[in-house]
């Protein structure tokens, strides 16, 4: 899938790389602690470059107070492309995904809400969120090749991969859509599909007012 026109949520993915000033972080919040018992109910993960080439990457899932909620959205590293369905199985993959963050002890990093990320420097970020209501939220900057880095962002974009690999191998259960990006990462343009590929919609940035 290469192109938005031959095929990808309308879930309202954030625009990454905002240049609006951020918050100042709440220094008093702390990431709760984790065990097995907990369980995951949505999950984004975000990684950006920006020194030695820019990339960004942004993977997210939810699982949705009903299986008709669920969602993924998949942006893979270094694409302009975001891809968005509906209607996803992602329990398995939300379990898996809880153990991911279990094994890399997210919860002992820093409390840091994504939307005080410094967009000037290289840094991968995790927002996980619970069915008790407990929220782990993450933000680390991070050198060229760092091994900690790359293991984590290797397993996750695994989970997300082999969701996708099985959910486009049989036709679609809900609608899709395809987001794309310019080179600052901003939002460009949005289409919006029916499962069986029709365009139903979409959205235009610089002219709101368009149709697709």
């Amino acid at each position: 899938m290469s192109a938005c026109s031959s095929q990808g949520v309308t879930q309202g993915e954030k625009q990454v790389n905002d240049t609006t000033v951020n918050e100042v972080p709440d220094t008093t919040l702390v990431n709760p602690t984790i065990d097995a018992t907990d369980t995951l109910t949505d999950l984004r993960y975000e990684y950006h470059r920006v020194d030695g080439g820019r990339a960004t990457e942004v993977l997210s899932i939810s699982g949705g107070k009903t299986p008709e909620d669920a969602y993924i959205y998949s942006r893979v590293l270094g694409s302009i492309e975001g891809w968005s369905y509906t209607k996803v199985d992602a329990r398995a993959a939300l379990d898996t995904l809880a153990q991911v963050v279990l094994k890399h002890d997210l919860a002992s990093h820093r409390y840091v809400a994504l939307k005080n990320e410094d967009t000037t420097r290289s840094r991968w970020m995790v927002e996980a969120k619970y069915a008790s209501g407990k929220v782990v939220s993450v933000v680390e900057y991070f050198e060229p090749n760092d091994a900690a880095e790359a293991a984590l962002r290797t397993q996750v974009e695994g989970i997300f991969a082999n969701l996708l690999h099985r959910l486009l191998s049989e036709p679609l259960n809900g609608d899709y859509s395809c987001s794309t990006y310019d080179a600052n990462d901003r939002l460009t343009q949005r289409i919006d599909y029916l499962p069986d590929g029709t365009v139903r919609g979409g959205y235009d940035p610089d002219d709101p007012t368009s149709t697709f």
